[in-house]
């Protein structure tokens, strides 16, 4: 079957393609809008075919009311809403008063005309206040379609004409039935580009909030380790004093109390140097100074320190290397990650050997520290270089810690120009790595 185009088609598919364009050319809710109502009138000449006014309206979920969105920049437009006692923003509809033609139209999906204004404005105004300014501005009758999107009506449109509806061609019927489509599609597409706009606002006010709230916090912490860190200093001082029979010897009873207050006393040390390094790392301001470091003498340190600790639970301390490896590195902050690694190691093992061994790459040295501990489930693993985070898996919940070691040895390694990576199986162990540039 063969179909031919008209004039009349051929110049109403055209006319549809030029409102399209003009329409969804912007996502801008309020251009959008503006342009629907002007676009028929001004760009089709539909002025010229008798047509005055044209009306978008829209429903108001919320308020389950029909409100006037935009109106045609006409003269006889402009004279309408002069002439009327109620701003053009404040006419709504309830969506129950189904006399309202409009509401019809919305409730049924279906076009309406009408000669009378009052039936598509009331009772946002008088019937008779209606009848005066249609008069006044000369209007004989109007249409009413309408806009769906996605077969959902979302409001109507109205096309107010100063000629009877006997003139009203099927073209012109066609035409404004195919406008009031591509409407349906322009409102729903700017009304969510408008939602999704107003959402990514709401989102950068709160992330500049959390941003201010977090440098807050920063602030306090560093202020707060500050201050504590001279007690706490002067603290261990005198207990050293007291121990070491400065003001005389020290009974048996009490030298337990005062080991106990010692270890206490350490935590509290270890606790506020950790809040001190976090904020000088938010802060940008710890002091990196690296230089060739022999990693071998740094590991044999580290181990000899920690030998009783390891001791105390039965584990073996092995340094799996017979030559002398250097790296560019911070002396003491290398062995402040070597002490963390391996005390974790240590912390979180009740058998075995704890291994630490390297591995040379073209221009970097990899340092791995490997345990046969309690080792980390997938789901801890994706927080384990956060701040304060404490796992809860009942083999590790009840073990002391700040859940901030792991958090700064991340940021020195990377302060040093190296990376630090971990693999680990729960019941099996684990082993951390970090790389370093050789020297």
């Amino acid at each position: 079957m063969t179909y031919q185009t008209t004039p009349q088609s051929k110049k109403t598919i055209e006319a549809l393609w030029r409102l399209e364009k003009i329409i969804l050319n912007s996502l801008d809710f309020n251009q959008v809008v503006r342009e629907i109502v002007d676009s028929v009138l001004l760009e089709l000449g539909y002025l010229q075919l008798g047509y005055e006014i044209v009306v978008l309206c829209l429903i108001d979920p919320k308020e389950h009311v029909l409100r006037r969105i935009s109106i045609s920049q006409t003269s006889k437009a402009q004279q309408a809403l002069a002439e009327s006692p109620v701003p053009f923003s404040d006419i709504v509809i309830p969506l129950s008063y189904t006399k309202n033609l409009l509401i019809q139209s919305v409730k049924q999906k279906s076009p309406q005309t009408t000669t009378s204004w009052a039936d598509v404005l009331t009772p946002a105004l008088p019937p008779d206040e209606c009848i005066r300014i249609q008069a006044l501005v000369g209007i004989k009758a109007s249409l009413i379609l309408p806009v769906l999107s996605r077969n959902k009506a979302i409001g109507a449109l109205i096309f107010s004409m100063s000629k009877p509806l006997s003139r009203v061609t099927p073209d012109e019927r066609d035409l404004i039935r195919s406008f009031s489509d591509i409407v349906g599609l322009a409102v729903q597409n700017a009304s969510l580009y408008s939602q999704t706009e107003r959402a990514n606002l709401k989102l950068k006010r709160a992330n500049r909030k959390l941003v201010h709230l977090d440098k807050l916090k920063d602030e306090f912490v560093f202020i707060a380790t500050h201050e504590l860190k001279n007690p706490v200093t002067a603290m261990r001082g005198y207990l050293s004093m007291v121990e070491g029979g400065v003001y005389g010897s020290t009974p048996p009873k009490l030298k337990k109390v005062l080991e106990q207050l010692n270890a206490s006393n350490q935590q509290l040390v270890q606790l506020v140097n950790d809040l001190l390094q976090i904020a000088r790392a938010e802060a940008k301001t710890i002091k990196i100074k690296t230089q060739p470091t022999d990693l071998s003498q740094s590991v044999t340190e580290t181990l000899e320190s920690l030998k009783p600790l390891a001791d105390q639970k039965k584990l073996a301390l092995v340094h799996d290397s017979t030559i002398n490896i250097k790296v560019m590195a911070d002396d003491s902050r290398l062995k402040e990650i070597l002490n963390n690694l391996v005390s974790n190691a240590i912390k979180y093992s009740n058998r075995g050997t704890i291994t630490v061994s390297h591995r040379l790459e073209d221009s970097t040295v990899t340092t791995q520290v490997s345990d046969r501990g309690v080792g980390i489930s997938e789901a801890d693993q994706k927080r384990l270089f956060t701040r304060f985070f404490r796992s809860e898996e009942k083999t590790v919940r009840d073990i002391p810690g700040t859940g901030l070691g792991l958090f700064i040895v991340k940021q020195i390694v990377e302060k040093m120009g190296g990376k630090i990576w971990f693999e680990s199986q729960l019941g099996k162990g684990s082993t951390f790595s970090f790389s370093l540039p050789s020297a």
